[in-house]
């Protein structure tokens, strides 16, 4: 099982989808499932970052699957590729 990323995330969806996913990811869930993510801005980086800090909080990993090329390319423009996808 994984926390599913919605097909929308834009700025005014990402403080819902970040309190979803706090809770998946503190509650054990390991991996996050990108496949969904269709449209959707920096706002989702944001996300996986707290995602990524809330999971290390707890020393475990958190996989990224199915990370759509377009996240890849924001993540990269603001250098955070190597922390979100390494």
């Amino acid at each position: 099982m994984s926390f599913e990323v919605p097909a929308r995330v834009r700025i005014d969806d990402a403080a819902a989808l970040v309190a979803r996913g706090r809770a998946a990811v503190l509650a054990g869930e390991a991996t996050i499932d990108l496949a969904r993510a269709v449209d959707f801005d920096s706002s989702l980086i944001a996300c996986l970052i707290d995602w990524k800090r809330q999971a290390l909080s707890r020393r475990s990993d958190l996989a990224l699957i199915n990370v759509p090329p377009g996240l890849r390319s924001i993540a990269s423009l603001y250098g955070v590729e190597a922390t979100l996808f390494a």
